[in-house]
Formats: structure tokens, sequence, C-alpha cells
């Protein structure tokens, strides 16, 4: 059990570091070049996650925003229930032990 807890705190610190990238939309940039930079280094570290976590990520934050908070806590609980059991989680998993990147495939 313990791999799959380690797993699934790798899996919020992964979200984690999604959402400070999307705070950093509000960051200010001097020209566009450094607004381009600083996209692209947002989205490199968007994809470096696991799709299925950043689909669901995205559709967590989605439907939390149109609902009440008790609503998108009870959303997220059903959504993880049907997503934890990815082939990306157990990639992250077996990454983990073997101490290299993950390679997702989105499945």
């Amino acid at each position: 059990m313990a791999p799959m807890i380690e797993a699934l705190r790798e899996e919020h610190r992964n979200i984690g570091r999604l959402l400070r990238a999307l705070e950093r939309q509000i960051e200010v940039f001097a020209d566009a070049d450094a607004t381009l930079l600083g996209a692209q280094s947002i989205a490199a570290e968007i994809a470096a996650n696991s799709p299925v976590a950043v689909q669901g990520t995205k559709a967590v934050l989605a439907q939390i925003h149109r609902q009440q908070v008790d609503e998108g806590l009870r959303y997220v609980a059903a959504w993880n229930a049907g997503h934890l059991r990815s082939d990306d989680l157990t990639e992250a998993v077996t990454a983990f032990f073997e101490r290299r990147p993950p390679e997702f495939t989105g499945t």
C-alpha cells in the first residue's frame, strides 16, 4: 500500500506544480519575447505531467468553478475513483522506484 500512497503524493505534488504554473500566468513580462519564453516554460512544465492528471486537473477546476465547494469535493472524489487506475499511475509508481522520469501515455 505504501507505493500507492507515495504515487498519490507524487500526483498531488504534480498538481501543485501545475497550479503554481497557472498562478504564474499573471506574471508581467518585459516584452513580447520574454512573454513567449514564459509561456513556453509553463507549457513545458504542464506537458511533462501525466496527460490523465492534466486533463483531470482541468476538469476538476472547471467543475469546482461551477459548483459550491462541497459539491466540488464530491466531484473530485468521484473523478479520482474513476481515473486512479490509469496506466499513468502505474508508470508514475514504477518510475519513482526506478528513479527515472516517467513516460506517460495518457491512458
